[in-house]
């Protein structure tokens, strides 16, 4: 067997739980198809690939190789918005709505690849964190909840778009953005039918909200690690997220989890498999 299928056999004979481990393209967010035959060719065991992008890609060509991988190679996808992109609770009105045209046409793109999920993040506090603290400029600067207001606007007007198409909606906690805590999480989730949430591992330590947020019971996760103040996307091990306690806790949830290792290199997939592996054994 490969790792990825020991690890999800192990799992399941000796936890009686369901993982289903994926891995993204975060490692050519310019190049999925690079990304995906890499990931191929390292024989790990994915059948479950999340496609990353950081902006979008023009042309068919790759959306083309991107569906016949998938036939030949009997991968499932998900799909992520491009993170530069995806601001869609901006202030101005004209850019926020073109970040949420971008959802948009995510939705289009990951019904043509055939991905059942669209990771989407829920919105940034642009121009509060670009702006330096000075009275001359803290004038400039918007309340935290007009941008949970637009963030809330623009996903009512994407999930009334997904009727059409009936793409499952993941929105992601970030760690300097929105949805970094449980109350605004509650807030947004409560205003908005037809969202899920992604529950983002590393970002979660960096906001200190990781225990809060293992509370909803997840049913997709991204992996990566950091040092707690940082979104640095690190193999597991090199920062200071304690994995086996979160494993442990995540094993006392039932239903299947979507368990997808959101990384910089295909090297520390491999070395975050083998981590991973190796505290499972020990629990």
């Amino acid at each position: 067997m490969t790792i990825v299928e020991e690890i999800e056999d192990e799992v399941s004979r000796r936890f009686g739980r369901d993982w289903n481990l994926g891995v993204s393209t975060l490692m050519y967010p310019h190049d999925p198809i690079r990304a995906i035959n890499e990931i191929v060719q390292a024989e790990l065991g994915f059948k479950r690939i999340e496609i990353g992008l950081g902006k979008p890609l023009s042309g068919n060509e790759w959306v083309d190789e991107v569906i016949r991988l998938k036939e030949g190679r009997g991968i499932d996808y998900s799909l992520h918005v491009p993170f530069l992109f995806d601001d869609i609770a901006h202030p101005h009105p004209a850019v926020r709505r073109a970040y949420t045209d971008e959802v948009i046409d995510s939705i289009d793109l990951a019904v043509e690849i055939g991905a059942e999920d669209l990771v989407i993040h829920p919105g940034h506090l642009t121009i509060n964190q670009s702006l330096p603290d000075v009275d001359a400029l803290n004038y400039l600067k918007q309340p935290r909840d007009r941008y949970v207001e637009n963030s809330i606007s623009s996903l009512k007007r994407v999930v009334r778009y997904n009727r059409l198409h009936d793409v499952t909606l993941f929105v992601e906690n970030l760690p300097f953005g929105l949805c970094d805590t449980l109350t605004e999480f509650n807030r947004v989730f409560g205003a908005v039918d037809g969202i899920n949430f992604i529950l983002d591992v590393g970002h979660a330590n960096v906001s200190s909200s990781l225990g809060d947020f293992l509370q909803l019971e997840p049913k997709y996760l991204h992996l990566h690690d950091n040092m707690g103040s940082e979104d640095e996307h690190l193999k597991m091990g090199a920062g200071n997220l304690d994995f086996r306690g979160f494993f442990s806790c995540l094993l006392k949830q039932e239903g299947e989890k979507k368990v997808t290792l959101e990384l910089y290199s295909l090297d520390d997939v491999v070395e975050s498999l083998q981590l991973m592996s190796a505290i499972l054994a020990e629990l």
